[in-house]
């Protein structure tokens, strides 16, 4: 019947689409008239409503509220646009500042009774423009107001008739849709028959005869011919039947070339996982956590060949990732922080294996958003783990797509692994040290309590028995001096207490640095007349590990003690700056200034300084003269400031 697969499928296709041509044709048609039909409808029972209005807002014009006329006249309006285009058509107002057109309605049954309505409405409206005129409660007004009650029940059962008579015209409709749709329905089961009926034998028996061709070569018969009859779109799929016996040679040979490949990339994963065990000796070679955070993103970044890898550690409330280490470039980090509770991220956390993230398409999706767009087209996620207990995650990026494979997925859970033994060995390492700072902290303040503070009192109670004594002789003098030793000796006391209650209190909650640096100054700006200012370049919070915070705002204790206590300074400047990768803090006055190549070397506040410096990896630069006023700047080695939180 037909020589083509493609001639008998466009047939069967031009006919079924011709058919749902003509059922969405007649189906839209009827929404269509539905829609009409249910507007005219609405706006004929309108009409009622209309008649109602106009009888009530009559009815309150008796009573004196000749506001209510404008609103009659527009509903009579209304009433008679609406009556006038259900017979002849044309536009009438619907919703506030919105008219739909109306169709002339051609039943004869429905014509005839507008027409009743339309005879009704004449006698009403006369009624109610005379009633409009006349004055409420003279006797023409009582007139017309009786004949606009004694209308109103014949007019809107009128209404209501017509309403029935167009909802009866629709539902005509409805049934008459559903016996074409009756017709396209028994038309499309037909169709589908026939299709069925040439379906089977133009296609499927030629294709039961290839199927057994094939088994024979699938059992190795490549010498029986392959030959079929049907269209010639089958003829040239016999035709490639027969050319597979040679392709499967050539598949062989494809086969052992692979083997090799295999074996290739067997060796390159031997190296890979090497190269992991020797990283995973360097990262546990050392417990500073420092080091061992630095060591963990150099070596990701370096192993899988990224260009850039973060480490983010777990808060303890468990509700944020904070970077702790950055491998690459500064410009890809968008912020310090991300949200550990959304589901995209506690999937992650709790993974058993590193997730392969390539942007919407990945396993994950883009999910380091500490990461910027252009450096996680391409990235990878693990998490780190300690037994059961999430500690943290470590990310390396790639700006390039599809940069990543399994293989590296299967390289990365391995590092992480490694890298969260090493962390939690640091963790352990740094809480034995705090330990022992504490008991060290614990047994200086006892020493302090017991021997420096007792004496300091004792002095003060002996300069209380000196004035005594002193009280007959030299009172002025001796008054004077003796006050003076006590204000120092009671400030002595003060500062001795003061530092003993700094040792004996818990670890602080972890603040930032311009916070703790806003505490001290606002401490010494109470011990001194002179105007301190405090400048912040970084606009976000600078944060700092504990011993580097305390290392920081050491320093800048020491410098502000010598500024208040010593210069005679009248403005003093406190400034905390971010340049090139470096925290830089800046202590000014423009007191008397001092010679520092004369400084004596037993002044140990500056060789204190000095040492706080070089434990940050950082220096200590002063720049003053006598009269000029002194400068201390302390410069350590950070990351600029970024935002607290990704978004």
């Amino acid at each position: 019947m037909f020589k083509s697969i493609r001639t008998a499928l466009e047939v069967l296709f031009i006919l079924f689409a011709l058919l749902v041509i003509v059922t969405v044709g007649v189906t839209f048609w009827a929404l269509n008239a539905q829609k009409q039909d249910a507007l005219v409808i609405n706006l004929a029972g309108r009409q009622r409503m209309l008649v109602q209005q106009m009888t009530r807002l009559a009815l309150e014009i008796r009573s004196g509220e000749e506001q209510h006329i404008p609103e009659l006249e527009s509903s009579m309006a209304a009433f008679s646009e609406t009556l006038a285009a259900f017979l002849a058509g044309g536009r009438v107002p619907y919703l506030p500042g919105r008219s739909v057109y109306v169709e002339a309605t051609r039943d004869p049954l429905i014509r005839e009774q507008l027409y009743r309505v339309q005879g009704t409405w004449a006698q009403f409206r006369s009624a109610l423009l005379r009633l409009k005129d006349a004055r409420p409660g003279s006797a023409a007004f009582d007139e017309a107001l009786g004949q606009v009650r004694a209308l109103e029940p014949v007019l809107v059962a009128q209404s209501d008739a017509a309403v029935r008579l167009y909802e009866s015209a629709s539902t005509r409709k409805v049934e008459r849709l559903r016996w074409i749709q009756s017709i396209f329905l028994a038309a499309a089961l037909l169709l589908v028959g026939w299709g069925v009926w040439l379906v089977r034998r133009v296609l499927l028996a030629p294709l039961s005869s290839l199927r057994a061709a094939a088994e024979r070569i699938g059992q190795g018969d490549l010498e029986t011919p392959v030959q079929t009859d049907g269209p010639r779109e089958l003829h040239t799929l016999a035709a490639t039947f027969e050319e597979m016996r040679a392709q499967l040679l050539d598949s062989r040979r494809t086969l052992l070339q692979w083997g090799q490949e295999l074996e290739a990339r067997v060796a390159h994963r031997t190296q890979e996982l090497e190269a992991l065990n020797r990283v995973s000796r360097e990262i546990s070679a050392r417990l500073e956590p420092e080091h061992v955070l630095r060591t963990i993103t150099d070596k990701a970044r370096e192993l899988l060949g990224g260009e850039i890898a973060v480490l983010c550690l777990l808060k303890d409330d468990g509700q944020m990732l904070q970077m702790e280490s950055l491998s690459g470039p500064v410009e890809a980090i968008r912020a310090r922080q991300t949200p550990a509770r959304e589901t995209r991220t506690r999937v992650v956390l709790h993974a058993e294996t590193a997730s392969l993230c390539d942007g919407e398409g990945g396993t994950c999706g883009p999910h380091c958003r500490i990461l910027a767009p252009d450096y996680r087209a391409s990235h990878l996620v693990a998490s780190l783990k300690v037994r059961e207990r999430v500690i943290g995650t470590l990310c390396v990026g790639a700006s390039a797509e599809r940069q990543f494979g399994a293989e590296d997925v299967d390289l990365l859970t391995r590092l992480a692994n490694s890298a969260a033994i090493a962390l939690e060995n640091a963790r352990l390492y740094r809480q034995a040290e705090r330990l022992a700072a504490l008991e060290e902290r614990q047994r200086i303040a006892a020493e302090m309590h017991d021997g420096l503070a007792q004496t300091l009192s004792s002095i003060g109670l002996l300069s209380d028995r000196i004035t005594e004594t002193l009280a007959q002789g030299r009172d002025a003098e001796a008054q004077q001096l003796l006050q003076q030793l006590r204000a120092a000796v009671s400030r002595s006391v003060g500062e001795v207490r003061q530092a003993i209650a700094s040792l004996r209190r818990d670890a602080p909650p972890p603040r930032s640095l311009q916070e703790e640096l806003q505490t001290l100054v606002g401490r010494y700006q109470q011990e001194t007349p002179a105007e301190i200012a405090f400048r912040l370049r970084p606009a976000s919070p600078v944060q700092l590990p504990e011993d580097r915070l305390q290392q920081v705002q050491r320093v800048a204790e020491e410098a502000l003690r010598n500024a208040v206590r010593h210069s005679g300074a009248r403005h003093i400047a406190v400034e905390l700056a971010a340049n090139d990768h470096h925290y830089r803090l800046v202590i000014r006055d423009d007191g008397r200034g001092f010679a520092p190549e004369r400084v004596p070397p037993r002044h140990f506040g500056l060789q204190i300084m000095r040492a706080r410096a070089a434990h940050l990896n950082g220096r200590l630069e002063i720049q003053s003269s006598p009269g000029r006023g002194t400068e201390v700047a302390l410069i350590w080695p950070g990351q600029a400031p970024l935002p607290v939180e990704a978004t």
